[in-house]
């Protein structure tokens, strides 16, 4: 029981993490397109 949460926080965690790196790349992204846009 104890094992079966831990695991699940586990998942909910990487997968937090996970959220969090793709929402940096894509502000990332966003952010060059935006630099690019206004060098031009």
């Amino acid at each position: 029981m104890i094992f079966t949460i831990y695991f699940c926080n586990h998942i909910a965690n990487a997968l937090n993490y996970i959220g969090k790196i793709k929402q940096i790349i894509r502000n990332t992204q966003t952010f060059q397109r935006f630099y690019i846009y206004n060098k031009v």
